[in-house]
């Protein structure tokens, strides 16, 4: 149950909904194309970091999230749009109060840099009841595949993964040594 890519094809405009997950996990995509062109679109929600999470983040976010990510890609024509990601509460980005700092990093593959994918202030729905979601971050679609949720401050507490983690007892304390990716 909706694991794996989805392939749509298009020849208008208006939001369409993607059902996208991993099986046990429901975080749907809606695209809106910005012309009544036909267009082949792929999608897929991927519970993982992607492999490109290690690499830079451009000004303008803080960070991005290492645990998972959506492709979007667009397999024929040449029509842009408008994309909505939706999160849940293991997306860990349900906080109204951090709500307005969320937006849609895009990873450039020739800068090799994740990038503010969203222009001007983020399309950010909270407390949504729509398919048990907690809400979305909707931006302009230039570009195209991978996707993740960033935050531009850290006060949004995007999840971390806890690479290592060590207490050394030494005279009378103790040497406590982490590390997060």
């Amino acid at each position: 149950q909706y694991n794996g890519w989805v392939d749509v094809i298009r020849t208008s405009t208006g939001y369409f909904k993607v059902p996208l997950g991993n099986g046990t996990k429901f975080l749907p995509v809606q695209f809106e194309p910005d012309a009544a062109t036909a267009a082949t679109y792929r999608f897929r929600y991927n519970a993982s970091a992607p492999s490109t999470s290690g690499t830079c983040v451009l000004s303008g976010l803080d960070h991005v999230s290492t645990v998972e990510y959506w492709d979007v890609n667009q397999q024929a024509g040449t029509v842009d749009g408008q994309v909505r990601i939706y999160y849940d509460l293991s997306s860990v980005v349900n906080s109204e109060a951090n709500a307005a700092d969320l937006r849609i990093a895009h990873y450039n593959s020739i800068t090799a840099c994740w990038e503010n994918n969203t222009s001007g202030t983020a399309a950010v729905t909270t407390n949504s009841t729509v398919d048990g979601t907690e809400g979305y971050v909707q931006a302009d679609v230039t570009a195209f595949s991978p996707f993740t949720l960033s935050s531009t401050s850290t006060n949004n507490t995007l999840p971390v993964k806890l690479m290592y983690f060590t207490a050394t007892p030494v005279a009378n304390y103790v040497d406590i040594q982490w590390a997060t990716g």
